[in-house]
């Protein structure tokens, strides 16, 4: 007798948990992910770890965004606010 594993629709674990728990219906699906999520957060914060998934481009692309909105803060002229009467 041979087995045949059907290879799943989503590579990631989220994907699968949220259509493994969808069955049971969507508010508890809802808080199964979320608390898969924040699961996660907690012990990449908590250990100070990086994403192991996380796509080294998307990544190094949205530093880059971010530099480039600190210099473009440092260039600009200070704000100057007129002195308010009373």
């Amino acid at each position: 007798m041979t087995v045949r594993l059907r290879p799943s629709r989503s590579a990631s674990w989220l994907g699968r948990a949220g259509r493994g728990t969808a069955r049971s219906g969507g508010q508890i699906a809802a808080v199964a992910v979320a608390r898969k999520i924040a699961v996660l957060a907690w012990h990449l914060l908590t250990r100070g770890e990086d994403y192991a998934f996380a796509r080294s481009s998307l990544v190094r692309k949205k530093a880059d965004a971010v530099a480039q909105r600190a210099r473009a803060a440092l260039e600009r002229p200070p704000m100057v606010t007129p002195a308010r009467d009373r």
